[in-house]
């Protein structure tokens, strides 16, 4: 003769139905709250307020709490500063730092370091146009910098080798 399986497994016949039929009975219900909450959210699609917001006004949101403007006013200074000087003018001419409210442009020759300072109070008038969310106080032109090819000493101008 065999056990009974409830039995054999120490259950409570009156408690088994609960225990098969509740977690059933649990995702019907979910099932049915979120059929509930997808014809609300069809029934109010296009109302004011649940228009969806676009990626870029997302992003505004996001770099205005984290405070970003102004490095991404910098990158966007530097992205189009072909268009604040000019085409010719950007390819010898760039951002070099922005620092302490000083704007510094480097040029690439001394010939556009003398073009750019003669020019410098539309420059900088054009600038302070573009740039309404960065705090540029002034704006200084510099020419290129000497490049240092490496360590003057005896040794390396002698080609003396340590062994």
């Amino acid at each position: 003769m065999k056990i009974p399986v409830n039995k054999l497994l120490k259950l409570d016949t009156r408690k088994l139905p609960e225990i098969v039929f509740s977690p059933i009975e649990k995702r019907g219900e979910k099932k049915t709250i979120n059929e509930q909450n997808a014809y609300k959210s069809w029934e109010s699609f296009g109302k004011p307020g649940r228009d969806p917001q676009n990626l870029y006004s997302l992003l505004g949101n996001f770099a205005n709490k984290k405070h970003w403007n102004e490095p991404l006013a910098i990158a966007r200074m530097r992205e189009d500063w072909w268009k604040i000087v000019g085409k010719s003018a950007s390819l010898n001419c760039y951002i070099d730092q922005i620092k302490d409210g000083i704007l510094i442009v480097r040029t690439k020759s001394n010939v556009w370091y003398t073009q750019l300072s003669y020019c410098k109070p539309m420059l900088e008038k054009k600038i302070f146009e573009y740039s309404k969310n960065i705090n540029i106080k002034e704006v200084k032109i510099v020419g290129p910098s000497l490049q240092k090819t490496g360590k003057k000493s005896i040794n390396s101008r002698f080609n003396i080798k340590n062994h």
